[in-house]
């Protein structure tokens, strides 16, 4: 009887390492510095349901593509919805993960900001339906195969058009990840290149985390 008391015991503490030993291996590669979750909570809950501006800052120069005028008006675009939501929980793997959207109208541009982040995993799964509206599953897929291990504060391209991309962020905890697009505010608006995208994700992947 002691002997399978100590068998069963030690049984349960095995079971209990590798269920933590899946949940480190699960959570996104924090860096223990950067965002903290708890911080994106609060600034969602300040646009839950819609609001006009976006609660987190963000560097104007970052957001305005070169293709508009250097002195053009970064504003909340309000055309057709609100300038920013967020969510908690809702439409997302976990309770706890959020997800903020910023959207802003700068010259003949239209900009996009969503940031995610989740508790466990990796945050670029939350993307998947913005990214099955640019490819076929097989393309989504890979994408998220290849960019979840992608490297803190580093972008990727994402496929299709207009032109956006895909950012991990700094994380104290779990996993953040943004996603810049830039559309047309007119039909005959010129866009910036992809390259130029990706730079400015980089550059507000690092100012978030800062």
């Amino acid at each position: 009887m002691v002997a399978r008391r100590r068998a069963a015991r030690g049984g349960s503490v095995v079971l209990s390492v590798l269920l933590a030993l899946a949940a480190v291996a699960g959570c996104g590669f924090a860096s223990k510095r950067g965002v903290e979750l708890g911080q994106l909570r609060d600034l969602a809950r300040r646009v839950e349901g819609g609001g006009a501006e976006c609660p987190m800052s963000l560097p104007e120069r970052h957001l305005r593509p070169s293709t508009v005028d250097r002195d053009a008006p970064v504003v909340p675009l309000r055309t057709g919805g609100h300038g920013s939501d967020a969510a908690i929980g809702e439409g997302l793997p976990g309770d706890d993960d959020v997800r903020i959207t910023c959207r802003y109208a700068i010259g003949d541009a239209t900009v996009t900001v969503e940031v995610v982040g989740v508790t466990k995993g990796h945050a670029v799964t939350a993307f998947a339906d913005d990214l099955k509206q640019r490819g076929d599953g097989g393309s989504v897929l890979t994408f998220i195969d290849v960019n979840a291990n992608l490297p803190v504060g580093r972008a990727s391209t994402l496929p299709g058009e207009p032109p956006a991309a895909f950012a991990r962020v700094a994380a104290a905890t779990g996993d953040v990840a943004l996603v810049l697009s830039v559309g047309r505010a007119e039909p005959d608006a010129a866009l910036p290149t992809k390259a130029e995208v990706e730079r400015n994700a980089e550059a507000i992947a690092a100012a978030l985390a800062d």
